[in-house]
Formats: C-alpha cells, structure tokens, sequence
C-alpha cells in the first residue's frame, strides 16, 4: 500500500464543462507528458490499453448515469511496451440543492499488486491437492452460497458423499437457527472479504447436530470480481456442550447461592472473597459488602490458617480440586464459631483456575457436644491397654481399638459376645469360677491370663477387672483393663537362656584353657618325638597312641571353645547352595539308606561370610541328629532361602538384628522332642540317649558356631512331628569372592632372639623346642613381671616377644602395654587358645603384631613368627 499511494495521482471531472484536471502525477502514470494534450476524457481513453479500455468506459458511463461512486481498473496503454496495472477510484460532489456536479478522484499503480494476485492464484492451483486432502474441513462457496467443492474432511465430518452436496447451498446443511444467521454473516462476509471464528450448528446426515467455527475469505478475480469463498472448518461441538453444560450448572448455582441456608462464598485465587450469600454474612457477622474487602484468612482462626492457606493453594495450584475440613471461623465481634467447610475448584474448558467455591455449615453446637464427649472418650480409645466394658451378665459391650489390635476380632466380631471368645484352654474352670465370684461380689480382681486370638495364637495378659456399681450399690457394668505382656514374657525366658548359655559357655571355655595347656605339652612332645628319627619302633607305636588321644581331646576342647565362640575361623565368601550340595553325598554315606535326603535350594543365593569346615559340621551334626531322631527312616531336607527379619522380628527374639539374612533350613521327619527337651538341647553335655551313644556337644557346638558367625538358631519341634532346625546367617552385600581353598606353606625359620612368656612351664618348654629346632634364639619367662624384667636388661638382644594373654600376677595385655612403653616399635606376637577375635583382640588393637593359636600348631607359630619378623616397622 505504501509502494501505491507514492505512485498515485489525482484527478477532477467537472460534469457541467466536462473539463478535467490532472495533478502531475496522473499525466505521469498515464504515460503522457505534461500539458502535452488537453486534459479530457478522451485523452484518458487513448491512455487505456485497448483490451481495457471497453470495460472501463462501460464503468465510467455506468458511474456518471447514476452518479454512483467510480471504481475501475486498467491497464496503461504503454508506447514503450510495458504495460502498468492502475486503479481509479472517484466520488460525486453534489450542490446545494444535491445535483451531482462534478467528480474528485485518485489513481494509483498496482502493478505490484496485480503481479501478488497473479502469482496467489497459481499458488491456489498449487495448493489445490492440499485442499482436498487437508486433514482438517474446507469448503468453497459461490456468491450465492452454494457449495463449489468441498474436501474429504468435510465430507467425512457431515457423513456425505461429493455427489451429495456439490452445487447445494450452503444453508442445506445448516440448523433452521444458523440458517438466518447464515444469511446476514455471508452478506457481511462478502462485503469485508473475510470472516474469522463464525459459528454454525450444522446438521450431519445421520441428523445428529455439529457445532464448527469458520475461518474464511474471499478469492477475486483478477478484475476485482467474486469468485469464491474459502472456509475452514473446526469442529467445536465438544466445547459448546461444555460450554452449555457450564451455564446450566452456574443457574443451577445461583438459584441455590441465593436461596440455600447454608453459608456460600466464590474466593479468586489469592482468597478475596468475590461474593457470598446472606447465609454466610449472617454467620461471620459482616455485611456483604463488608465482606467482599476481606479473606478467606482474615475471618480464619490462628491456628486454622497454615492448613486453610496450603489447601486453598494446593486448589489453585491443580494439584487438587476439592477439600473438605471442619475449621473455626472468626466473627466480626470476636467470637469463634466453627464451620463444616466444603471447598471446590472452578476451571474453564481448558483447566485453568477460575475460582473456588466454598460452602460451610455452621456446627458450633456439634463441635461443643463432640468436644465434651471426645475429652471423656480420648483417654479410653488412644490407650495402649486393651479396655473392655460388660454388663452384669458378662456380655461384652464395648472394646477399644487396642482390643482389636491385640486380639484379632474388630468391635462389631465382639460386642454381644461373651469373653469366653478369648478363652485359651490353658486355665482349668476353677480359674474362671474364682474370677467370676471375685468381681460379682463387687471386688476388683487382678491376674495373669493366657488368652486365644481370633488366629488361635496364644498370647499372655495382666488383667485388672472392676465391676462399676451405680447409687444403690448395684454393679452395672465390669471395666476390664488388660496389658499384652506375651513379649515381655517371651523375651524375658529368651534372656535367662541367654545369660544360663553364656554363664555355661564361660565355665565350658574357661575349662578348656586350663586342658588346652595340658594337651599342648602331650600333643607337642609326643610330636617331636615322633620327629627323631631315632626313635626306636617299640616305642614309635605307643607315642602315636599317645598323640591321637592328645588330639581326640583336642578336638573335644576345640567342641567346648566353640561352644563357648572362643576359637578362631578362617571367614570367607561363601555359596551356601554349593556347600549342602558338596554335604550332601558324606551325609547319605553317613545315614541309612532309608532316609531320603532332599534339597530345595533357592536360586541366585546370596554368599555368607563364613569358615566352610564349620559349615560342614553343622550340616554333619544336624544330619547326625536327624538320623538318630529316624531310626525306622523318612525324610531330610535341607532349604535354603533369603529372607529379611524386620525391627519387630528382632524385638520378639532377643539374639537376632534387623537385616537380611541366608536362611538353612534342617527337617527330619522323626520322633520330635517335647518343649522341656527343647530348653535344653542347646547346653553342653545334655543328651537324650543313652550312656555311651553321645557326648551331647554336637548341638552345643552348632549353637556356638553359629553365633560365632554373628546369626542365630532356631528350633522347633513337637512328638511325633518331626524337627525344624531354622539358620540364619548374615547375608553378604557384595558376591564378589569366590570361596577359595588356602594352601598353607612350610615356614621358613631363623636366628633372632625371641622372648617365650607364658605360665606354664610345660607349654614354656614346648615353645622353646619349637622354635630353638627352627634355629631361634629363645629366652623364657614365666609371666608378664618378669617379662618386663627380662626385656630391660635384655632389650638389644630381643626381636621378637611371643606372650601368654591369660597369666596369674601380670596378665598379657598389660605386660604388652608396660612392653610397648619401654619400646614402641617392639614386635609382639599374642598366644592364646580363644579366638583373635575374643579376648586377645583389645590386646591386638592395643599393639600386638600377630596371633597364635594354642595348643602350638607348628606350622602356623612359624609362620607368625617369620611374617612378623620380616615385616617393616
């Protein structure tokens, strides 16, 4: 536009001289020179290109005969060859009295423009395939309105055929409603040349109604003329039965917001209330008006408005639409009352916050009556006791929640019933009958019961029952209060046996110290004598009879030290699954073949931290047991499985912690041991068989190996119902070692001096043997006083101390530290029959370098002491 109006001239035709004026730019866009002609209408015609120059004289005889406006196009009729597109547009200056005397008018270039609707029109033709495969619904229309063409997106939004609507009008397909709306828009419609967001009710074939909403416009003629419309189609009905469902619902609304009893309020989002009704006035005591400059958290009470203000927010946020809560409201003149407050979210059709929508009840009465109510009952229902109340008959008549949680039954499973629902067998009738003639006589009676749940679990009680008398000393009720103590109790027997078990296992471990010291002179010297190699045979027999004794004694003492967790084990990553397979053919060579040995072995099993030889004997000795228990045969099943022992698991058994843990399960199918069996089973030397048939140490000493790896045990067993021994071993996080066989190598010896201390003068003797055959240097001393003693006056000669951690006088822990205080970088090396990980290891923290075990293996005291020795300082 800019481009033509800089090319545009004027023009002024007076009707009466039929002179003409031309402003210098019209003789320019008529392609004459200036003054070079009279300024005429027939100087104009011959400047017309003669393809035009009919059409626009018909125009202008047109315009003058009934003085109408002038509008013509034409091209120039260019001497140089090129043609240009102009445009005149002229109005008619009337007189006085309204005659039509002359005409003013502007011309302009629109070449520019007549090349932009040529080249729209081939992009029409272009476009064309688009049209008709456009996803969405176009229409083309002639002046009349009736369809040119219309594409399938159309044809399949109103269910026709092309054939079916070509050459219609328009209005066919149109409500009667949206057919007069149709008249008068596509009259405006051709007027402006375009129309935006128009919508119709259309009627589809199967004569259901479409709401659509149209975009048009105009397509001209290169001589300005119509030629059709183009329209595009969007189906609305959806949101119109929206938008119409919307209405309905706001008169709904309003009818109600006017008339209801109940307070109503519409909140904007930052709690300004935008109207209430004169329920809701009355009830905050302000008047509408009033009310409309306050909000929702000025009439809220203090300590309502943290979770007024997070639910209003939660609403206008979208996380929620909806809330309901009982809230105290604060009055114009001060005073609380309390509001049953019901709060909605009002959206658009495309979920965006409006508004909220609140109504509220007054129920400050209620609230009173509750509050009152709930003072008397709170005590009642929040109690950890179970409470039980009866008439004088017995019939239960309330219970509170802990009655249910305690007991299995819900309230309705027990009022109307008699307590006889919790009755246990466990007490004879002559227990009831003394209950029952204690609390009737109008006397409280306090005891112990064994109740059954609804499950059939025992569970144990401390139970306070009172009968409840009115003015005239009548009883009208019992009151029964009772405490759960079944944990209490468990834990408590769980806790005597720990403490008799370890009470034992110190006496067993402490037993075998002192017979360690023994067997290490006999096993020691019977071994170095069977080392000379001039031994004469007679005697070579008799001393190795002497030294398998001395070792069948060790291995008891070694029973005894596990028993009591006082040995050492040699832990590592282990695969529970490949050792019960590897048991599993030494045990069927060991049982009977009428016993049937399974396995049920869980999958991808998590490893154990644990030393295999023990898992071994702990599979060998519950074998053993299962075998003796089957002596006409059945069935031995070892599973294992992974399992998690949650906080309440470890609350109810006094030796387990939360965790996850590799459970090994043992079951035999034989004669089964009775509870008194079961207390004892565990305890060194306890047996059940005969003199001669058994030491009683095997389940003693899987009790001790199995604690020594940090689990516990379980058994459970009845008569005649087989056994059920339960493992639990700590499962390992990472499955990242393999088990691995160690492979120990001859130690090397040496010629440093070593400083031998230890009480026995035996065990003394012994050590020196060994270590002075290994070409050590070795002094002795026979406790800790003269150890230091020995080492001030010796310290340049000494490289290495070997000390007894258990010695009268001076123990060896505090000769090591009076040892460590006279040189800090000396080497020591502790000796000690219990585990490094027992008593010697305060003494290892404390700065000992090495542990040995005794009674001396020679192996692995040489070895100790060649590690140490060669270490850096």
């Amino acid at each position: 536009l800019a481009q033509d109006a800089a090319r545009a001239g004027s023009w002024e035709w007076d009707l009466r001289s039929n002179e003409n004026f031309w402003s210098e730019e019209t003789w320019a866009l008529f392609g004459l020179e200036p003054h070079s002609c009279i300024p005429s209408y027939e100087a104009w015609r011959l400047a017309i290109h003669p393809d035009d120059r009919a059409d626009a004289e018909r125009a202008v005889q047109e315009a003058a005969s009934k003085r109408a406006v002038l509008n013509i196009e034409w091209r120039t009729n260019d001497r140089n060859g090129g043609a240009r597109w102009l445009m005149s547009r002229g109005r008619p200056i009337r007189d006085e009295i309204g005659q039509v005397v002359r005409y003013i008018g502007i011309v302009m270039d629109i070449t520019d423009r007549k090349r932009a609707e040529r080249a729209l029109a081939e992009s029409e033709k272009k476009f064309r395939l688009l049209y008709e495969e456009a996803p969405v619904a176009y229409q083309s229309l002639d002046e009349g309105g009736h369809l040119l063409g219309v594409n399938d997106a159309w044809l399949a939004l109103l269910g026709y055929s092309q054939a079916e609507v070509l050459g219609r009008s328009f209005a066919d397909f149109l409500t009667p409603e949206s057919k007069e709306h149709f008249k008068k828009t596509f009259a405006i419609f051709k007027q402006a040349g375009e129309v935006y967001g128009v919508e119709q009710q259309m009627v589809h074939k199967d004569q259901s109604i479409i709401d659509v909403s149209i975009n048009g416009r105009i397509s001209l003629g290169e001589k300005g003329e119509f030629r059709q419309t183009h329209c595009v189609f969007q189906d609305i009905t959806r949101r119109k039965k929206a938008e119409t469902a919307l209405l309905e619902s706001e008169q709904r609304y309003r009818a109600v917001f006017n008339v209801a009893s109940l307070g109503i309020d519409l909140v904007d989002c930052h709690g300004r209330f935008l109207e209430v009704n004169d329920s809701l006035s009355r009830f905050l005591g302000y008047s509408p008006e009033e009310i409309r400059h306050l909000t929702i958290l000025e009439v809220t009470y203090p300590d309502d408005v943290a979770q007024t203000r997070e639910l209003h927010e939660a609403i206008v946020q979208g996380t929620t639409d909806d809330y309901r809560l009982e809230k105290r409201y604060i009055r114009k003149d001060g005073a609380v009352r309390w509001g049953d407050t019901a709060v909605s979210a009002i959206r658009d059709a495309n979920g965006e916050y409006r508004a909220t929508v609140g109504v509220i009840a007054d129920i400050t009465d209620r609230k009173k009556s509750e509050q009152a109510q709930q003072r008397l009952a709170t005590a009642v229902e929040q109690a950890a006791e179970t409470i039980e109340i009866a008439d004088p008959q017995g019939t239960i008549l309330y219970v509170n929640p802990s009655f249910e949680r305690t007991t299995g039954y819900s309230r309705e499973e027990a009022v109307g019933k008699s307590p006889n629902i919790l009755k246990s067998g466990q007490h004879d009738e002559t227990f009831y009958r003394d209950l029952w003639q204690t609390i009737s006589s109008g006397t409280v009676w306090k005891g112990h019961i064994i109740n059954r749940k609804k499950d059939g679990t025992l569970f144990e009680e401390e139970v306070t029952i009172s009968p409840v008398m009115d003015r005239s000393g009548n009883i009208v009720n019992y009151v029964a209060v009772k405490r759960d103590v079944t944990k209490e109790v468990s834990l408590q027997g769980q806790l005597f046996q720990a403490q008799k078990m370890e009470a034992i296992g110190t006496l067993a471990g402490g037993v075998a110290h002192d017979f360690n010291n023994i067997l290490q002179v006999a096993l020691g010297y019977s071994e170095l004598m069977l080392g000379e190699e001039e031994l004469p045979g007679r005697y070579r027999t008799d001393i190795k009879k002497i030294n398998e004794s001395a070792r069948r004694g060790a291995d008891l003492v070694r029973r005894l030290l596990t028993f009591s967790r006082k040995t050492e084990i040699d832990l590592q990553p282990l695969n529970l699954n490949q050792r019960v397979k590897e048991m599993r053919k030494m045990v069927e060579r060991t049982i009977p073949k009428m016993i049937e040995t399974k396995l049920v072995l869980a999958e991808n099993l998590a490893r154990v931290n644990a030393d295999p030889t023990q898992i071994d004997q702990i599979l060998m000795n519950l074998a053993v047991n299962a075998r003796d228990a089957m002596p006409e045969g059945g069935e031995l099943t070892f599973e294992t499985a992974e399992v998690f022992l949650d906080l309440e698991y470890a609350r109810t058994n006094i030796e387990a912690s939360p965790g996850y843990y590799v459970l090994l399960t043992v079951t035999d199918t034989g004669s089964g041991m009775d509870k008194e069996t079961l207390k004892h089973i565990f305890e060194p030397f306890y047996t059940t068989k005969g003199v001669g048939e058994g030491t009683g140490l095997g389940l003693a000493m899987v009790h001790g190996i199995v604690k020594q790896h940090g689990g516990h045990i379980k058994c459970y067993s009845e008569p005649g119902h087989g056994t059920t021994f339960k493992i639990y071993f700590p499962a390992l996080v990472s499955d990242e070692e393999a088990e691995e066989t160690k492979v120990t190598q001859l130690p090397r010896g040496g010629s440093e001096t070593i400083l031998l201390v230890d009480d026995e003068e035996l065990i003394r003797d012994l050590g020196a043997r060994i270590l002075t055959k290994a070409g050590y240097k070795v002094i002795k001393a026979s406790n800790g006083k003269e150890a230091l003693d020995v080492y001030r006056l010796r310290s340049n000669e000494i490289s290495l101390v070997i000390l007894d951690l258990i010695m009268p006088e001076m123990g060896g822990k505090q000769c090591l530290e009076g040892l460590l205080a006279l040189a800090p970088s000396l080497k020591v090396v502790i000796a000690s029959g219990y585990s490094a990980n027992g008593p010697t290891k305060d003494a290892l923290s404390a700065g000992a370098k090495g542990f040995v075990n005794k009674p001396y293996d020679i192996r692995q005291l040489l070895g100790v002491v060649r590690e140490v020795l060669d270490a850096l300082r």
